[in-house]
Parts: structure tokens; sequence; C-alpha cells
């Protein structure tokens, strides 16, 4: 499989974004403003797929996202 960087931004990904800048705000302005400033460097992660050969030589596909400077890597 070839190796792929994937960035998305979907509409619900958007709502539920709103919606969490909401909630913590609970409704005042100057911290839905706030949120709305900060959510968006967590809430978006950049991720790479990859292939790793194991020592029985299978393959697995996993992948690395990133996201504010922490990285974690998933495996199938």
């Amino acid at each position: 499989m070839a190796n792929g960087t994937i960035r998305a931004v979907s509409g619900l990904a958007v709502l539920v974004f709103l919606l969490c800048a909401w909630v913590l705000s609970r409704g005042r302005l100057w911290l839905f403003i706030l949120a709305l400033i900060v959510l968006p460097q967590q809430a978006l992660a950049e991720c790479t797929t990859h292939t790793i050969l194991n020592p029985d030589g299978t393959t697995r596909l996993c992948t690395t996202c990133c996201t504010a400077g922490t990285c974690s890597t998933f495996c199938n």
C-alpha cells in the first residue's frame, strides 16, 4: 500500500467543534471566542499511513496522527 497523508475536516467535525466550544463557554461570548481560537489546534490532526513488516512476513497497516506536537500510532 502507498503511504499517504490525510487531512479531513468534515461538516460533522465542524459542528462537533462548535458545539464543544459553546458548551465550554456556557453561553458567555468571550469564552466562546477563546474556545474558537484554542480548540482548532487540538481538534485538527495530520495523519500518515504506513505499513510495518512483522517478523513472520505479514504486514500491518498503521496510522500515525500528530496534533500539537504529540503523535500517536495505531496499527491494525
